[in-house]
C-alpha cells in the first residue's frame, strides 16, 4: 500500500494508507466489490442494478459491468474511487472521532452528552448494562442543536480565537503516527475492502485508571502542578470549570494525554529505554 494524503476537520491533514494498483486489490476481495465502489455518469454500455432505499424500495442505476469497460472512461479511475471511496467510508471518519477526542483534551473544552432513549422512553443500556449516549450541542439561547463534528469545532475554534486547526498540524502528524490498536501493536490508517461503512460510535469513555489518577490529582494539592505539568509537556490547555463532572472529565483526558506524551518522548531516547 501506499500513503495519500486528505484533509480533513478545519484544514487538518491526514495521511491514510491506499491500495497502489488493482492487482493488489484482487487476492483481498473480488472484482465485483470493486464495481460497487464506482459512481460515473452515462458512459456509453453499462448493466442496471437495484440498490436499496427507503422503506425497502429500490432504485436500478446503471453500473460498469467490468473493470475494463470502466478504465476505458478514465484510466486509472477505478483505484482511485476505489481508494478515495474506502477511505472516507472508513478510516476518515476514524480520524474525525481522534481528532475530537484529541481536540477535547488540547482545548478543555468537552463536549455535552445526554442518555439515548429507547421506544420505552427510558435511557438504553449496552450488552455490558453501560448507558447508552449521544453528542449534544447548545446555541447561544441554551436551545439544542443538532451535533456534528464540524460544527463542534468550529465552536472550539471560535471559543479559542483559532482560525482552523492547521497550526496543530505536526502535533496531530505525531498522534496519529503512534496509534495503537488493541493489542498496543502500531496501528496506521489504511483503508480495507473488506471492511463495512463505520458506524459513528458516540461518546468514547476514558479508562478508569486514567479516571482514577485525575480523581487523586483533583483531591489534593497539585492541581496547578499538574496543569503546569500537562501544558509543558503533553502542550494541553487545563482549568478548573467548577463543573465536578467536566472538571474530572477533562482532568482525566489530560492524564491520558501526559502519560502518552512522555510514552512517545521515552520512545523516541533509545538511552531512555535501555536505561
Amino acid at each position: 500500500m501506499v500513503a495519500k494524503t486528505y484533509v480533513t476537520m478545519r484544514g487538518l491533514r491526514v495521511g491514510v494508507l491506499v491500495y497502489e494498483s488493482l492487482q493488489e486489490l484482487d487476492p483481498i476481495r473480488n472484482a465485483d466489490a470493486v464495481l460497487e465502489v464506482l459512481r460515473y455518469a452515462y458512459p456509453e454500455s453499462m448493466i442496471p442494478k437495484r440498490f436499496g432505499s427507503l422503506k425497502g424500495l429500490t432504485a436500478p442505476i446503471l453500473v460498469y459491468e467490468s473493470i475494463d469497460e470502466a478504465e476505458r472512461v478514465k484510466p486509472g479511475g477505478v483505484l482511485e474511487e476505489c481508494n478515495n471511496n474506502l477511505a472516507y467510508r472508513g478510516p476518515l471518519n476514524d480520524v474525525r472521532e481522534i481528532i475530537c477526542d484529541w481536540l477535547e483534551t488540547k482545548s478543555g473544552i468537552t463536549r455535552d452528552s445526554k442518555p439515548v432513549l429507547g421506544k420505552d422512553k427510558k435511557p438504553r443500556v449496552d450488552k455490558d448494562g453501560n448507558a447508552v449516549t449521544e453528542y449534544v450541542m447548545f446555541d447561544k439561547d441554551g436551545k439544542e442543536v443538532k451535533y456534528s463534528d464540524g460544527r463542534w469545532a468550529d465552536h472550539v475554534c471560535a471559543t479559542k480565537g483559532w482560525d482552523d486547526l492547521t497550526q496543530f498540524q505536526s502535533e496531530v502528524d505525531t498522534l496519529f503516527a503512534n496509534l495503537k490498536d488493541d493489542k498496543g501493536q502500531l496501528a496506521p490508517l489504511a483503508v480495507d475492502i473488506t471492511q463495512k461503512e463505520r458506524i459513528f460510535r458516540g461518546p468514547v469513555k476514558i479508562a478508569a485508571r486514567y479516571i482514577e489518577a485525575a480523581q487523586k490529582i483533583l483531591a489534593g494539592s497539585k492541581v496547578e502542578k499538574f496543569i503546569a505539568c500537562v501544558k509543558a509537556e503533553a502542550n494541553v490547555e487545563l482549568a478548573l470549570t467548577g463543573d465536578a463532572a467536566k472538571d474530572l472529565d477533562a482532568f482525566a483526558r489530560a492524564m491520558k494525554a501526559l502519560l502518552d506524551a512522555r510514552e512517545r518522548a521515552k520512545l523516541s531516547d533509545p538511552d531512555a529505554i535501555i536505561a
